[in-house]
This record gives C-alpha cells, structure tokens and sequence, in this order.
C-alpha cells in the first residue's frame, strides 16, 4: 500500500510539472507566429500536430494508477486502459486512427468518472484525436462541469494545430459562457491560444480583427467576455500580429497600453514585435531601451538588429550580443545557436560578416561565450561564398578565370573582376584551404559546396581525391554539374564513368547530359576521353560510356546517350529517358545547324516514348530549328500543336492550383516559336505568331517578347562570326521581306506583348502611343 501511495505521488509530481511545461509551450511566440506566417506565403498554414510521446506517456500513466487509492469505483475500465495502451504504442497516423476508432466504440463519458474523462481529452488531444476531445467536453461543458484546465488547454492547442480555426473560437466562447455561470475564471493559456489563432490568419495592416483583438485588451472587456485577464502573453500575440503585417501604428498604440497595465512589464517578445515594425535607427533606440530595462535579448533580437548594426559598422555591437546570448549554454545550445545567426547573416548577404563572427566566436574566443566549430558551421559559410559567386560569375567569366590562372601568375584578386565576385572566390577558396588544415571533418555537403568554389576541372579532381567526405550521389552529381559549367565534358564524362555509369537512377544521367549541353554551348567542344583523368578514390574499372562519346561532339554525344537510355545499345544497360532527358538533349542540339529532321525526329521518338508535350520539351525543340522558321511553322501547325494542346487539355486530378497559369505550357511552347522568328530575323511573322496566341486565349507578354530578342540576339551574334559567309552576312537583310520594315515591326510586336502599367518605372519615358480600348 504504501508503494501504491509513491507510485501516485510521483504521477502526480509528474503531471504537475508536464502541466506546466505545456503551458510555457502552448501559445507561440510572436517570431514562432512570423515563422509560421512566411512558411505559409501569406496564410496561417498549420502542420500536422506531432505527438510528445513523453507527454503522452506520463499522462497515460496517471490514468493508469488514478482511483488505486481513492477506491476501485474510480478507476478506469479495463477497456479504456487498453485503448490508452494501444495509443501509447502507436508510431504511425493510420495506427492513431484505428485506437480514435476503438475509443469511439467506449462510453467514456457515462463510464468513466470525470477526473479519468479530463485525462483522457489530454491524452487524444495530444495524439490528434481532437474529436473525441471536444465530444467529452462539450458533454462536461452542456453538464455544467467546468473540466480541469489542463485538458481544455490541451483541446485549445490540438484544434488550433490542426487548423480548426471555427471549433476552436466556439469552444472557447462556450469555456466563457460555462465560467459565467459558475463565476468561475478561465485559464488565460486557453485563450492566448485563440488570440494566436486570430492573428496568424491577419495579412492585412486594415484588418478588422487586429481593432477587435486590440479591444479585449480592456481587462475589463476581457473578463466580461471570456473571463480572463489579458497577461503579457496577450499583449505579445497582438503585438506580433500587427508587427507582421506592417501596423506599426497599432504596435505603439498597444506599447503603451502594456506599459500602463497594472502589474505587467514587457518582456524581450514585447521588444521583438516592436523591433519588427521598426526601421533603421529606431531600432538603435530600442536597442538602448532593452539594455536600460536590464533585459537580456534572446535569438530573434539579434537577427532583428543583425543587419542594421552591420550597416551601421557597429559590428563590435553585435558581437556583444551575441556574446551575451551564448554565455552559459550548454556546448550544443551555442552550437545551434551560432548556426542560426549564421545563416540569418548569409541570408543577408553579409558573409564578411558572417565569416568574422565565426571567427571570433570559435577561432579566436577562449572565452564563456566560445563555440567549438563544427561541419554544419562551415558548410554555412561555403554555401554563402558558393551562392555569391554562383550569382556574381558568369560561365564565360569562370572560362576566362580558369585560362588565366593557367596561363599567367595571376590571382584571384587581380583578376578583372569586382569586388563581390573576387571576394567570394578567395575567402571561399581561403576557407577551402582552412576546412583541409584543420582536419575539420567534412561531410558531402561540404565536399559538393567546395567542388562549387572550383575554378579549374584539375581542382574539382584532386578536391575529390583528397577529400575525407564519402563521394556520395549527390556530390557526384554536383562533380559533373560544374566540370560541364567549367568547360571540360570529357572530364565531366570519365566522373561519371567511374561513379554512375551503373546507376539505373535517370537522375544522375540526365544531370551528364546537362554536362554535356553545357559543353555544346560552349562552342560545341569535341570530347576528348584520353585527355580526361581518373579519380583515385574509384574502384570501379571499365570503359562504360568512354568509347560510346570519344571524338564526338557535345550534341552528338548527347543523342548517343539518349540512344543508350532507349536501349539502342546492346550490352549496355541504362535507366528510361523522362521528359527532362529529352528537353536537356534539344538544348545541345540547339547549337548545331538548323536540321528539322533531326528535330522532329527527337520530338517523334518522345512522343513514342510517352513523354508529353510539356512547354520546356516543346520550347527547347523549336529552339533546334534556328532560323527556318519555315519548317518550325509547318511542323508547329501538322504535329508539334495538336501535341501541345492534347496535353494542355488533359484531365488532371485533383484541385488545379490558382497560382497555376492557364494554358501555360502552350504559352512557353509559342515562345518558342518567336525565338525562331528572332533567329530570322522575321518580326513579321512574329507579329502573326502573337496574333494567333491571342485567338488561343493565350496573352502575349515580356517573356514572349524576350524570346524574340533572346533568337535576334543569337541570329546576330552568329552574323558577326561569319562575315564571309554569303548566307548570314553584311547582306543577309536583303533577303527578308520588307527589310525597311522590320523596326516598324518590331515596334507592334512590342506593343503586343507589352501591357502598359503606370506603375512600372521602365514605361514611364515610353513614347508610343497606345490605343486601350
């Protein structure tokens, strides 16, 4: 007996402090609701609740040993307990559905007393059965029975994670109607929950609800209504809503009617939603604010005033900051936290800064607030420095880097380049270097951003030869990738031979014909296998696709690997061609000269394949057919069209999106067409093709506009190469169609694909007058 007696006494000490661990969980925060907001693009989306199976547990459990003491009349049916067995072991959602089937079968409100039934809506609302809960307690609630907070907490919590926005308003409306009229206060967490729900939804600064919300700030109010007192986590929830959405009016309206609230201070959450719906220097002056009051500011404070503090070249500041936040964190605390102003820093594009408060925090701090450097910390900064020079370097200017290194004893920093473009290569290549001498352990994400730094096909080899991180997939994939962008395919070629040329996985072949199509655009480089080296990590032996590709073109070598993927080759074995691998070999062919029968001889074997007529395949096929525009019409009009529009037409399951375009893969596939007519330098025929767009219910636009000048822009680049070639040279504008025309052309084509806008700054000079009907 006196077993029995500990056994509830600590079930007892153990629901008290899960009580209390719920409630400093159950309402968001005001960044947890912004997180929730930008996950959602605009929309309150809420995930699927997870189950806390040590919650979960605990109160089971206690269920279990509740009524041992008090008398058997009191605890729970054999029945029940089984179910709540069941539930504790269930690890998967159809498991959690058939134990919420079972206890739909259990008279749980007539058999069940009420302390066993409160634990019961605590135990299915945090396993999601969020219907058995509110059943038992609207029953409770229409009985006169105010149940125990912990379980409507629990029920407000579950309906509010599963997106029950309308059961969760009007099941607190009844919580208040019930405390009316026992005179009884309702548990403020309760209705924070509702709060939150509110002003999740809000994406509008003119909202209505923020006004409402606002409103039962009123204690007054706020008792009349739901018998509650607003807490400061009340005022927080509103405070966050209207800072998200851009209301700062509201925000200082709402500070001060905190400030003036009788035993409540604003904490760091408060200073947060104000920092959000602040600019500039006034977040200086709340920062002066928040350390005058002798508030610590917590993660969210330093990425709110990460940017403008570097801005404002108060980088010392920052550090300070941080410094305060890591000092007295366990080592895996600091860890994450450290890693999470890192990547709001590179998010921002301020790596320098990034990389010094890595560096003061790890390498040089000796001190309370130092953090060991991880793998994840410096693959942060890789993927920062591998994004800016991604963005800042063309492939033309990597060849050009490449061929100098090569040839002179230049560096990166003198090399013609600006500044962000040289200081994402050197500190990220410095930062390579620094990852190796350390001995830093390095994972295939750190491997594949590394290979991204690379300016030379000869880095990315011996990168991977030297390299601790396994040569997974992903980074093989990544090697092909950039040996294509770098200009070696051959390269590109043997990795794959080595790697994945036994893969049956089309993913990693169609990233060698990306390869490949990189080559072909690059002046449609010849392969060369006897130039390109092996990798010595690989144990794999064989020719492989080597002897298939040796002394062919990029584009031809593309169509052999397209071969090989329709099992034209025998012994070699290879996974089907999907609708990218034929649009990746249409874009190699696009630099040969114009052959419609190689085109529609790609375009017919897709189609035989049972790859649809989507607009990219349709768009980088008419691109094969440069300058006959001829041919590319007759061929869009007898097949390439009746494709396009079967597929535009076919029957989708399920809701169609409405961020979906109408007709859009048509549209892209007309695109194509005027690229063509750019390519021959035929705005007639352009004008015609944007005719028959707008029969289709089709709108021409920029990107139709684009396409056309995209296909000029070839057609007279290609001109300047051949100037002694009677076809496309000085006088090729004599064998067009009213030659004197083509700006008058050109001048309707551009009203047609242009829709004028007052507000679009690049047609406030525009010149041409408009008939808008």
């Amino acid at each position: 007996r006196a077993l029995i007696h500990a056994l509830v006494l600590f079930m007892a000490i153990l629901e008290v402090k899960s009580f209390v661990h719920y409630k400093s969980l159950a309402v968001p925060s005001a960044f947890q609701l912004d997180v929730v907001y930008r996950k959602g693009k605009g929309s309150a989306r809420i995930a699927r609740p997870r189950v806390h199976r040590g919650r979960l547990h605990r109160v089971i459990k206690s269920i279990e040993y509740y009524g041992q003491v008090e008398g058997d009349e009191r605890r729970a049916s054999d029945v029940l307990l089984n179910a709540m067995r069941m539930l504790l072991d269930a690890t998967t959602q159809d498991k959690i559905s058939h134990v919420g089937n079972l206890l739909n079968t259990i008279d749980i409100v007539n058999g069940e007393c009420r302390p066993i039934q409160e634990r019961v809506v605590t135990a299915t609302s945090i396993a999601g059965l969020v219907s058995i809960s509110i059943n038992i307690l609207t029953n409770m609630l229409q009985s006169s029975y105010l149940p125990s907070s912990k379980a409507y907490v629990a029920a407000c919590s579950a309906l509010r994670q599963s997106g029950r926005f309308e059961d969760l308003e009007r099941f607190v409306y009844d919580l208040a109607e019930i405390g009316t009229k026992l005179d009884t206060a309702i548990d403020v967490v309760a209705w924070n929950i509702y709060l939150s729900s509110l002003c999740s939804s809000i994406d509008n600064p003119e909202d209505p609800t923020l006004a409402r919300v606002w409103e039962w700030m009123d204690p007054n109010v706020a008792r009349r209504e739901f018998r509650v007192t607003p807490d400061v986590t009340s005022f927080n929830i509103l405070l966050g809503g209207a800072a998200r959405v851009g209301n700062k009016t509201l925000v200082e309206s709402v500070w001060q009617d905190l400030e003036s609230q009788i035993g409540l201070e604003p904490d760091i959450v408060s200073y947060n939603a104000r920092l959000k719906a602040s600019f500039g220097p006034e977040h200086f002056d709340i920062l002066e604010e928040i350390e005058r009051v002798d508030i610590s500011p917590d993660g969210y404070t330093i990425d709110l005033l990460s940017n403008d503090l570097i801005g404002a070249g108060r980088f010392e500041d920052l550090q300070r900051l941080v410094d305060q936040f890591l000092v007295g964190k366990s080592e895996r605390a600091k860890s994450n936290a450290l890693a999470a102003f890192l990547v709001t820093l590179v998010q921002q594009e301020n790596i320098e800064s990034a990389r010094n408060l890595f560096e003061r925090c790890t390498l040089d701090n000796p001190t309370a607030s130092s953090v060991s450097p991880c793998t994840r910390h410096f693959n942060i900064l890789l993927d920062g420095y591998s994004k800016i020079a991604k963005l800042s370097t063309s492939k033309d200017q990597l060849l050009s880097i490449q061929e100098s290194l090569k040839n002179s004893s230049s560096t990166i920093n003198n090399l013609n380049l600006d500044t962000s473009k040289a200081a994402a290569l050197a500190e990220g290549r410095k930062l390579c270097r620094k990852i190796v001498s350390l001995g830093v352990e390095q994972d295939p994400y750190t491997l594949s951003s590394m290979i991204s730094l690379c300016i030379s096909s000869t880095e990315i080899i011996e990168l991977m030869n030297e390299s601790t991180a396994p040569l997974s997939p992903p980074v093989i994939r990544s090697a092909i990738t950039y040996l294509g962008r770098l200009g070696d395919p051959s390269q590109a070629c043997r990795v794959f031979d080595q790697f994945a040329f036994e893969s049956n996985n089309n993913r990693v072949w169609n990233v060698l014909l990306g390869a490949l199509s990189e080559g072909a655009k690059q002046g449609n480089i010849v392969l060369d296998m006897k130039s390109a080296v092996s990798c010595k990590r690989s144990v794999r032996e064989g020719k492989g696709i080597s002897s298939l590709v040796d002394g062919l073109t990029c584009a031809d070598a593309a169509r052999t690997l397209l071969s090989t993927m329709n099992g034209m080759r025998d012994g070699l074995k290879a996974p089907k061609p999907n609708s990218q691998s034929y649009c990746l070999v249409a874009s190699a062919l696009q630099v040969e000269s114009a052959d419609p029968s190689i085109a529609m001889d790609l375009f017919r074997n897709a189609t035989s394949d049972g790859i649809p007529a989507d607009g990219r395949f349709v768009n980088a096929l008419l691109r094969c057919f440069g300058g006959n525009i001829e041919e590319a019409l007759k061929s869009w009009k007898e097949e390439i069209r009746i494709a396009c529009v079967e597929y535009e037409s076919r029957a989708r399951s399920g809701a169609v999106p409405n961020s979906r375009r109408p007709k859009k893969n048509l549209i892209a596939a007309y695109n194509g067409l005027l690229y063509v007519c750019g390519r021959a330098i035929r705005p007639d025929i352009a004008l015609r093709v944007s005719y028959a767009m707008n029969k289709e219910g089709l709108e021409p636009n920029e990107i139709s506009l684009n396409s056309y000048k995209a296909g000029k822009r070839h057609q007279e680049k290609l001109s300047g190469q051949n100037d002694d070639d009677d076809t496309w040279g000085g006088s090729w504008l004599n064998f067009l169609p009213k030659p004197n025309m083509i700006e008058q052309y050109e001048s309707l084509l551009y009203i047609e694909c242009t829709r004028y806008n007052p507000e679009n700054k690049r047609m406030s000079k525009e010149r041409r007058v408009r008939i808008i009907l």
